[in-house]
């Protein structure tokens, strides 16, 4: 059966929500753009927000062009079966949800449509999600294309040559903002430490961060910017021989393949 020209996002609570908007914002995609979820009152004010169609579930009779689930691993088998009237043959499902396995995907599929595994995280929020695609079954590159383009639409798109690079992508991507958050963290109550009010210390602290990253954008690596701001015997050699005492460098890397090999038991047990 030919399939239509619609997206059809399934879910819209974080991710959902700021998938609809990024789309929404490029007008040649807005009266394309279908959205359903089990609360209908936050479908219905999100489609008023962004000029969506908010859709029963029940009411889809045909297939679509593009299927996102951005819905959670438990819910992911419940709401595909609820849209299984939307998935072609030619549909090309999305799943977002964290651990589950495009096999189970085709399994509760009873393999209809192309399916390809996305991992965004949560700066998807802001439009600066890092969101990695890895096809399955049945996905072309033209359909990888057409992924990239929805996704691009909250934040940057790369590509992984096979599903099993993405439990190291979830640990470093997708985990890695609350990483970087804890380390901001103990910067600012470093600062307080060394005396400096709490309301100067936090913005100074994410200015630092963001100058720091832009930076990182356009002239520096991390080991040449290191070398730029250290000086011999200098504030910022000492305070790196403290964190180089403590393997914070370690410590980070072990972090991710903790979280890796976590991701990995997580999928097992998922299917």
């Amino acid at each position: 059966m030919e399939v239509g020209n619609d997206v059809l996002v399934v879910g819209v609570g974080a991710l959902g929500s700021a998938l609809v908007r990024g789309i929404a914002a490029v007008p040649a995609q807005r009266p394309r753009l279908q959205i359903v979820d089990i609360d209908r009152g936050r479908a219905a004010t999100l489609a008023m927000e962004t000029s969506a169609r908010a859709v029963a579930a029940e009411a889809i009779a045909h297939p679509v062009a593009i299927v996102v689930a951005a819905v959670n691993a438990a819910d992911l088998t419940p709401a595909l079966q609820q849209i299984r009237p939307a998935i072609g043959d030619q549909t090309v499902v999305v799943s977002c949800a964290s651990g589950v396995a495009l096999s189970t995907v085709a399994h509760a599929l009873q393999n209809r449509g192309r399916l390809v595994r996305a991992v965004p995280n949560i700066a998807a929020r802001v439009g600066a999600s890092s969101t990695v695609l890895a096809a399955g079954p049945g996905a072309s590159e033209a359909d990888l294309a057409r992924v990239s383009e929805l996704f691009a639409a909250v934040g940057t798109v790369h590509r992984v040559p096979s599903e099993s690079a993405l439990h190291a992508v979830t640990a470093l991507a997708a985990n890695g903002p609350a990483f970087v958050a804890l380390v901001l963290e103990a910067l600012m109550d470093g600062g307080v430490r060394a005396g400096l009010p709490r309301t100067l210390v936090e913005p100074l602290t994410i200015e630092m961060a963001r100058g720091t990253l832009a930076l990182l954008e356009r002239d520096f690596t991390p080991a040449t910017l290191r070398t730029a701001v250290v000086s011999p015997a200098g504030s910022a050699a000492a305070g790196l021989a403290v964190l180089e005492r403590a393997a914070l460098r370690g410590a980070i890397g072990d972090a991710i393949w903790a979280a890796t090999e976590r991701s990995r038991e997580l999928g097992a047990l998922l299917g």
